[in-house]
């Protein structure tokens, strides 16, 4: 027989072990439903469960700043402030995106909202042929390859202009470190001609010979917004022939450029054009192997695009520089702010420009779009040193664009200097990079 302490204490651990079992326990279970898809219906059952967070799905091209610039959805406001239909349909017009579908999950305080995207399927830019009043671009291809899973590009071209013959290969990677930045390397070189002018078009420097180029540029885009970057550049020329006005050139030269840049860009694709606000500022110095000397060089550019009505847009530019590293390493002066300017001649000594460009769409069919343009540029120009020349003047033209393609296929633009009483007038077929 076992000790009566022994048989009480076995008792006792018997029931606290086992007595859970016989009583009575109640557990309460609480989950939330996955996402579900939104509805004007649920909507109507639910106006004002409030909004506690938006969360996008499906987006790689584009960002989610990007998307809430388009959409009208406001974090704590009540359901009923969601027009579903009204955003689906500019999400859509907008070209963005493929399909758009809005589902909600409930949370604890209200109803997170969750927008699923298909982006459409990227567009590749093949530059077979590319003309324009004084170049010819042959050859050109763009060859998309995936390294590590990101995109790359490589792209080559053979060019004429003005008696020269060059080529030009580039390897562009825009997806380095898991998308938060991109690298550039650019080659090229060949025989070519260099023509420096006045405002009218009158030559005080011109040159020809052998001609090389190696840039390569590294920009990280962690914020989508601002997006600092670092280059590197080395160019020579081997001259065969040369004349300026009152002096003699050197037979040849090379430089070796590094800068930084810092870009501020809030720009998204809107219709056929891109709207919002971009910065860009460069500085670099310019080393000059040699006995001569070398000195800076650098820019800082800013746009704002408004969206008018009717698919119009009205662009504000301003733009200034200054290139004091060497004549034979001035750079032309080209595009928005420099159209009333004789093109590829006007070179980056010193200059300021400011513009105001009014686009249109002309005729919208289903695979692109024709727009026309106005614009007034006005600015200073300084090519050699203690000679300045205002230029100012209003000009006109057109574009043709490919449906979701940003750059345009085709352009034209007239431009009249009024103090020169001079008209530069410039045309472009095809792709060019």
């Amino acid at each position: 027989m076992l000790p009566r302490f022994s048989l009480v204490t076995a008792l006792f651990l018997w029931m606290l072990v086992w007595s859970p079992l016989f009583s009575e326990t109640t557990t309460t279970i609480s989950y939330l439903p996955g996402p579900m898809l939104l509805t004007q219906d649920t909507i109507n059952k639910n106006p004002n469960i409030r909004l506690t967070s938006i969360e996008f799905e499906g987006l790689h091209r584009v960002s989610p700043n990007t998307l809430k610039t388009v959409i009208d959805i406001h974090i704590g406001y009540p359901l009923h402030s969601i027009n579903l239909s009204e955003i689906h349909f500019e999400l859509l017009k907008a070209n963005l995106f493929e399909s758009v579908k809005f589902y909600y999950q409930p949370m604890a305080e209200g109803y997170k909202i969750i927008i699923k995207v298909k982006e459409p399927s990227q567009i590749e830019l093949i530059p077979y042929f590319s003309l324009n009043r004084n170049t010819i671009i042959l050859g050109g291809a763009t060859i998309n390859s995936e390294i590590q899973g990101n995109t790359s590009k490589v792209l080559g071209t053979t060019l004429w202009q003005r008696g020269g013959i060059t080529g030009k290969l580039g390897y562009v990677n825009p997806e380095l470190y898991d998308g938060n930045g991109t690298f550039s390397l650019f080659f090229s070189g060949g025989q070519d001609e260099q023509k420096q002018c006045y405002s009218d078009g009158t030559e005080f420097r011109t040159f020809s010979g052998y001609t090389g180029n190696v840039i390569s540029k590294l920009q990280v885009n962690q914020n989508r917004m601002f997006q600092p970057g670092f280059q590197v550049e080395y160019e020579m020329l081997e001259l065969n022939s040369s004349w300026e006005a009152g002096g003699t050139l050197p037979d040849s030269s090379e430089m070796l450029g590094t800068g930084i840049s810092l870009t501020y860009d809030t720009t998204y694709y809107l219709y056929y054009f891109r709207e919002g606000s971009e910065i860009t500022f460069e500085l670099a110095r310019g080393f000059i192997v040699g006995p001569r000397e070398g000195n800076y060089y650098g820019s800082i550019e800013a746009g704002k695009t408004f969206n008018i009505f009717h698919r119009s847009n009205l662009t504000l530019y301003a733009d200034g520089g200054f290139n004091f590293t060497d004549p034979l390493h001035y750079n032309d002066l080209f595009g928005i702010g420099f159209r009333v300017l004789p093109k590829d001649t006007t070179v980056d000594r010193l200059y300021f420009t400011g513009a105001a460009e009014y686009e249109m769409p002309i005729a919208q069919p289903s695979f692109g779009t024709l727009s026309g343009f106005t614009f007034f540029e006005t600015g200073i120009y300084s090519p050699l040193k203690n000679t300045y020349e205002f230029f100012f003047g209003p000009g006109l033209g057109f574009r043709f664009y490919m449906k979701k393609v940003e750059t345009p296929v085709f352009g034209f633009h007239m431009g009249l200097n009024t103090l020169k009483r001079k008209v530069d007038i410039d045309f472009y077929i095809g792709m060019r990079f």
